[in-house]
């Protein structure tokens, strides 16, 4: 053991010293890159100027968790390990030995709690390969399962190309040890303790910079915070970041050695294990993690950098629509109630002569009496006006009233599935919405799925809705919500700006139109 631990010393050694060369460069090239971060309106790696506010920021973004996994299976009473089991984006866990498929686990340096080792050993079926050097630990998980437990002499290192000793000597890194054992993919990932000098969050980086993450779908880490140092918590904040937006982990579970470690102020020897899992379907909502600091400023500052979209020259084909009364209920009192909408439609999509073509409009309750003027065809496609009845607040179940035919003017309460048998019969859909407040609908169409059936998608709507508490959480699922229709292949070309005159103030309005990638 102590030959290991020089060994294991002088390769740390050598690997600092290797580096040493590049110390200068990657200097220039962070200050470069923070200069860089300076001059964008809204930069999400940017420093912040104290510790106190790192320490802050990375407590928001642990704290919080951004899937729901309603199904999550506890491997100790504390339940600091969750595994996820939810039928439609986690593991299949099961008891029964005779799964010809079981789960494939692994577990690097546990420390001296092995309940999370000894609990997927003994209780579920699975094949658990566990990465350690002790003595101690090497004897007592080969009496757990001996059948179902594999040990792996062995101490996991970063894959960092400057270190040309870490495959050797009972030294490698998950890369190799992937390679060996003839591994293409890992059902759970638990990373606990690491060689000393290495850290997590380093470990984390050349996973996600190999894509060896892009093999593993549920992830379990710890993160322990034993000293409150500026540099060291932004690099753990830098590391979740990339495993969120570059990785592609959600964040299903949080929790803390000591409840005190949640407060606003970080503490030290703090222990924070949280578990990840990927490849969420995109009816499943994500919160997005908060903007830096998660303040209004920099959650509005995400909103405006994400629709400052210019559109690419050429790409719409302005189409004008026209609602009015039939003309045997015009009077001299209403005769000019009439509603007019120009939409910037996709060239190629109305180039694309794909039969047949919808247009659904899902308009307000003012709306409910009008009927398209007979010009409505010069798109090539069949208009239908669906009008949003009022229903409950609390409800999630959205009805609308629908013209019985193309030329009647009566109309049938339906649900949001006329919306997709619609869309199941078009070759090319498309669908404008106009709502006072749209978000919840748009929540429960990406609840439904429908997104995936659009080929274009434009909204009208304000940011700021009633009845929400906090401005910046506002901003925040607002966000979530754009990011959710992007996960449906529908990509945001352009984003305009309008202000509306009402009750003696104003409001401003957003006109966001999406295009399926494969058209833009």
């Amino acid at each position: 053991m102590k030959a290991f631990n020089k060994v294991v010393r002088y390769s740390l050694k050598k690997r600092k010293g290797s580096l040493l060369w590049v110390l200068g460069s990657a200097i220039f090239i962070y200050a470069g890159i923070q200069l860089i971060y300076l001059h964008n309106d809204y930069s999400p790696l940017q420093l912040l100027s104290s510790v106190e506010n790192e320490a802050s920021r990375l407590l928001r973004f642990m704290g919080q968790i951004q899937v729901q996994c309603n199904n999550s299976l506890p491997t100790n009473n504390a339940s600091m390990w969750m595994l996820c089991q939810e039928s439609e984006f986690g593991i299949k866990f099961s008891d029964n030995e005779k799964e010809t498929s079981v789960p494939l686990i692994y577990s690097i340096g546990p420390t001296y709690d092995y309940n999370f080792e000894y609990f997927v050993s003994k209780n579920i079926s699975t094949k658990l390969y566990v990465f350690s050097h002790s003595a101690d630990k090497l004897n007592f998980f080969s009496k757990i399962n001996p059948s179902g437990t594999i040990v792996v002499k062995s101490v996991i290192v970063p894959n960092d190309p400057a270190d040309f000793a870490r495959n050797s000597y009972e030294t490698q890194t998950l890369n190799s040890a992937m390679l060996n054992l003839k591994h293409t993919k890992i059902d759970v990932l638990k990373i606990d303790t690491l060689v000393e000098s290495v850290t997590s969050y380093e470990f984390l980086k050349f996973l996600i910079e190999d894509g060896v993450l892009a093999n593993v779908k549920e992830l379990h880490i710890v993160i322990k915070l034993d000293k409150l140092e500026e540099d060291y918590i932004y690099s753990w904040y830098r590391a979740l970041y990339a495993l969120f937006h570059t990785a592609g982990f959600r964040l299903y579970h949080t929790a803390t050695s000591e409840t005190l470690c949640l407060e606003d102020t970080m503490m030290e020897s703090c222990k924070y294990y949280l578990s990840w899992i990927r490849d969420i379907p995109p009816h499943i909502f994500v919160m997005y993690p908060p903007a830096i600091d998660g303040s209004f400023q920099h959650e509005k500052e995400r909103i405006e950098n994400y629709l400052g979209i210019t559109a690419k020259e050429n790409m719409f084909q302005p189409v004008k629509f026209k609602l009015a009364l039939p003309s045997h209920q015009k009077s001299v009192r209403d005769g000019s109630k009439h509603h007019h909408m120009l939409l910037d439609l996709s060239k190629l999509l109305l180039s694309n002569n794909a039969q047949p073509c919808n247009i659904i409009f899902i308009l307000d309750i003012q709306y409910k009496d009008l009927i398209f003027h007979a010009s409505h065809r010069n798109a090539g496609c069949k208009s239908h006006k669906l009008v949003l009845a009022p229903v409950d607040p609390t409800s999630q179940n959205f009805e609308f009233f629908a013209l019985i035919s193309e030329n009647s003017t009566k109309s049938d309460l339906v649900s949001l599935s006329h919306v997709q048998q619609i869309l199941k019969r078009s070759a090319t859909s498309i669908m404008y919405v106009e709502l006072f407040d749209a978000w919840d609908f748009i929540d429960s169409m990406s609840r439904e799925g429908l997104p995936k059936l659009l080929h274009q998608l434009i909204i009208r709507t304000s940011f700021v809705s009633s009845g929400y508490g906090s401005l910046a959480g506002l901003l925040r699922r607002r966000y979530s919500e754009l990011q959710q229709i992007e996960a449906f292949q529908l990509e945001l070309v352009s984003s305009d700006k309008t202000v509306q005159l009402q009750n003696g103030g104003q409001r401003e309005e957003h006109i966001l139109n999406f295009v399926q990638k494969t058209f833009t």
